[in-house]
């Protein structure tokens, strides 16, 4: 299943039960559209807890609210890991910060390849915990 919001296009893999979540580049992420996007993630799931891997197409920005809105335990509710990924060195950078400053409540890592991503969210996204 897929869907869109105003920033990003979200497409669910039912049998990876991964998240795909692709930022479009430009984008501006406030606390609205951080739970636009959450809200989005929760109902093509359907229910189903999820590893999420978020990419941006280009360089975006995130306020400090944001940040902190998606690290918090209520907001990482649904999730079993967050990957995030890019080949911009400003991305690494921001998502580096991310992890050490707002500290995800959910094990997060930043990746350049998606063949290594899916590898480490599907560890989490498939463990009998998280059914």
């Amino acid at each position: 299943m897929e869907t869109h919001t105003s920033t990003s296009h979200l497409r669910f893999d039912a049998e990876k039960r991964i998240m795909y979540v692709t930022a479009r580049a430009g984008s501006f992420f406030d606390v609205e559209q951080a739970k636009e996007n959450k809200l989005a993630a929760l109902s093509i799931a359907d229910g189903k807890k999820f590893a999420l891997l978020f990419t941006a197409d280009g360089d975006i920005s995130v306020t400090p609210q944001a940040r902190h809105l998606q690290a918090s335990a209520e907001f990482c509710e649904g999730l079993s890991a967050m990957g995030l990924m890019s080949n911009s060195p400003a991305m690494k950078i921001v998502a580096n910060f991310y992890m050490r400053i707002n500290r995800p409540h959910v094990p997060t890592r930043f990746f350049t390849r998606m063949d290594t991503a899916e590898q480490w969210l599907s560890s989490f996204a498939l463990s009998p915990v998280n059914t």
